[in-house]
Order: C-alpha cells, then sequence, then structure tokens
C-alpha cells in the first residue's frame, strides 16, 4: 500500500479501503501446529476476499511447506535479512490468527529483529519494522494473554498502537488490550469458524463410543505427569465400563518439548493399553482434523480441535492450560465442561466426559447453532476489518520503533545483502 495509490471499494459494507497489491502474514506457521496451518488457510480466504487479486506471503518456519501446502511464498521467520526483505517488499502487513501475544517463557526485547527473536518481541519487531517502513499493520482475530512481565506488556501496547485495525478473538484480550491503553479493538469469532467444513459422517448412538483426545505437552503450573494420569485414568473407566474407543489425535507435530504432541499421545497410549493414533502424514497432514467429524465426544487441551468438535457438533471437555480454551467453552456455553489443570482427577473427567456421551445429541444441536452463528460472523470480518482500514490510522510508538531501529543497526554489516532495489 502507498499513500499516493487510489482508493478501493471494501467488501459488501461498501467501506472504502486502501488498495493492497502486496500483503505479508505473520503468524505461528510452518510448525506442524494443524490450529495454526488452519490459521494461515482462513486469513489467506479472508484477504482474498479483502483485497481481490492481491499477493499473499507469509513469514514461515518451514516455508517450503508453506508453499506445498498453501500456495503462498514464504519467507523464513528467524532469518533477519529475510524478514527485512519481505516487510519491504509488502505493502501491508497481516498478524495472522491465534494466541500470539503472551509471556509464558519471558520476553526478551534485546533480541528484536535477530535470529533469536521470538514470541511478543517477534511479532513487535515485524509490526515496528513494517511502520517504521511506511507499512500498515492490521491484526486479524487474534489472541492476548496472559502478559505478565512488564516488557510483555510494554511491547504489546506500543505493537497494538501501531495496528490500523484490530480485531482480537475473544472478550479477555480485548479487556486486556484496554488495560494497556489500547481501544477500538472488535471482538470476531476465531478466523477458523470461516472455512468450509466437511459434512460429519452421523455414527449410531448404539454402538461403542468414540472418545478423541487432543492433549499438548504443557508443564506450567501443574507437572504434565498429573494430567496425564487423570486423563489416562478417566479413559480407562470409560473403556471399562462404557466399552469407549480412544482416538488420539496429536495436532502438532514438530520437534521440541512443547510441540511434541505426538510423544503426549504415545504415552497415554501406553499407559492405557489401547487407543488409536491418527498423526499427520505427509500425503494427510489434515488427518487428526479430520478424525474430529468421527468422534462421540472429544477431550482437548488444543483450541482448534476443540473449535472442529463444535462445528461438527461433537459434544466437547476442555482443559483449560490457557485462557483461551475457557473463553471459547464459555461463549459456548460449555462452561461447566471446562476444568483447570491444577487439581485435576480422573473422577471428574470420567464424570464429565459420561455426561457428555450420554447427552450427546442434545448438546450436539446446542453446538451447531452455536457454530452457525460464529460462522456467520466469520465471514463478516473481512468486511469488518476493511471498515477499520477506512477508517483508522495507528499512532506512532516511538519505543517500539527505536527499538527496531536498533534491530536494524545490528544488521548493518550485512544491510546490502538485505537491501531490496526501490520499487516503482
Amino acid at each position: 500500500m502507498r499513500p499516493e495509490r487510489a482508493m478501493m471499494a471494501g467488501p459488501s459494507a461498501g467501506a472504502s479501503v486502501p488498495e493492497v497489491e502486496r500483503a505479508l502474514l505473520v503468524g505461528y506457521y510452518g510448525f506442524g501446529n494443524l490450529g495454526d496451518e488452519l490459521l494461515l488457510a482462513a486469513v489467506a480466504a479472508g484477504m482474498r476476499e479483502l483485497f481481490p487479486g492481491a499477493e499473499l506471503r507469509a513469514l514461515s518456519g518451514d516455508p517450503e511447506e508453506s508453499r506445498r501446502r498453501h500456495g503462498i511464498e514464504a519467507a523464513r521467520w528467524n532469518d533477519p535479512a529475510a524478514v527485512v526483505s519481505a516487510v519491504r517488499w509488502a505493502d501491508l502487513v497481516v498478524l495472522g490468527g491465534g494466541g500470539l501475544f503472551h509471556d509464558y517463557w519471558g520476553v526478551e526485547p534485546e533480541k528484536i529483529l535477530s535470529a533469536g527473536h521470538s514470541g511478543v518481541v517477534y511479532y513487535a519487531g515485524v509490526a515496528g519494522l513494517a511502520r517504521l517502513l511506511g507499512r500498515p499493520v492490521l491484526a486479524w482475530g487474534v489472541g492476548l494473554g496472559p502478559l505478565g512481565t512488564p516488557d510483555g506488556r510494554r511491547l504489546t501496547a506500543d505493537l497494538f498502537a501501531e495496528v490500523a485495525a484490530t480485531t482480537v478473538r475473544d472478550e479477555g484480550s480485548r479487556a486486556l488490550l484496554g488495560e494497556l491503553g489500547v481501544e477500538g479493538a472488535e471482538v470476531v469469532p476465531d478466523p477458523t469458524f470461516a472455512l468450509p467444513l466437511q459434512p460429519r459422517l452421523r455414527r449410531s448412538v448404539d454402538g461403542p463410543p468414540r472418545i478423541g483426545v487432543a492433549l499438548r505437552p504443557w508443564d506450567v503450573g501443574t507437572p504434565p505427569q498429573r494430567v496425564e494420569g487423570a486423563v489416562t485414568d478417566a479413559l480407562a473407566h470409560l473403556a471399562g465400563t462404557r466399552g469407549a474407543e480412544v482416538v488420539l489425535l496429536p495436532f502438532q507435530a514438530h520437534p521440541g518439548e512443547l510441540e511434541g504432541d505426538l510423544a503426549v499421545a504415545e504415552r497415554l497410549q501406553r499407559r492405557l493399553g489401547h487407543g488409536v493414533i491418527v498423526a499427520a502424514t505427509s500425503g494427510s497432514p489434515a488427518a487428526p482434523a479430520d478424525a474430529v467429524a468421527g468422534l462421540d465426544a472429544l477431550l482437548g487441551m488444543r483450541l482448534h480441535a476443540l473449535i472442529l468438535a463444535i462445528r461438527h457438533g461433537v459434544p466437547v471437555v476442555g482443559l483449560a492450560y490457557d485462557p483461551k480454551v475457557e473463553a471459547l467453552l464459555a461463549d459456548a456455553g460449555q462452561r461447566e465442561r471446562c476444568f483447570a489443570l491444577p487439581g485435576l482427577g480422573g473422577d471428574l473427567l470420567a464424570v464429565a466426559l459420561g455426561a457428555a456421551l450420554d447427552g450427546r445429541v442434545q448438546i450436539g444441536e446446542a453446538l451447531r447453532r452455536y457454530a452457525a452463528v460464529q460462522e456467520r460472523l466469520a465471514r463478516e470480518t473481512p468486511g469488518r476489518i476493511g471498515r477499520q482500514l477506512a477508517s483508522r490510522q495507528g499512532r506512532e510508538a516511538p519505543a517500539l520503533r527505536l527499538a527496531v531501529a536498533a534491530g536494524l543497526a545490528r544488521l548493518a554489516g550485512g544491510w546490502r545483502a538485505i537491501r531490496l532495489p526501490a520499487r516503482a
């Protein structure tokens, strides 16, 4: 987007938004997380509606996989030269969905625009660079929190001060922005509610129930062994009393202690002595997501496993390792089926899952009604973002721009390698 370009009509709402020919999508893409890959697909589809004909690129942990899976050119997220070039290429930078803004593992502002940047520092660096270069930034259905460190809160406040259009996926995120002094954010559904959904094959209520399990590694606040023990006890009880079949769904398969859902699934399978693992493969990268449609209930930590279940009318029991899980289930009218990790017990989970199975017809109908509303609202998000872009401009956050400038100064030795020719 260049200041001298003409304005164009926005989608459906008749708003006027600046013309965009090239947009850079920034999120937790290319790390083997099915939820974030669904987010990339959803945000890309929304951008194509908002800006027909625009060329899209992304920053990614695996650029080749992003190209193959989404048909989008991508640059490596932790290559500072590639990041600078990608931002200079773009007319618009989009922070595209997901719980991007938290500080569970601390914040290191000195790593802004470096190969070691991550989390809030990474997103703040990209957004701050965009603004320093005169490119507008928008946030598409993002999640915020928790933010407990002064640096995390300051960087996030400065970042969103620079954003021209902000949509968040829950009221908690909007409230946190308000605490940080950022007003004007609109709450929209998670972007993935707008994706097409394959029809669900209805299962007989007379056969053995099929329970899906989508856990993730998590060691914050509660030992993971205790959580996995409670889940194992509940599933063993339901297998023994109801003949329940267990389907283990690793939604992220990526090297790393916090990304290896497959290792969690394998531990549960060993402890239970049974259960089927449906893992992503190169030929079926979305296999765990596709399997959700065939369940009778889902026990989940992974947000997008829960969203898919809700859309299919599959009763859910949530394990709220993060506020986003509780926010989703509360909004869907399922607050009583959401449990915090501290104090979690197998008996409690077994009762909750049993009640979900017993009421799955009525619960499923209620969930499908909720999901239909969310889908309609999610399809309206491009228009809402277009209206924000037409009417708002981000204000300057000098501290963020200075931090980005310092990051660029560290790259000064390689500046010739990363600088692009001026565009016409």
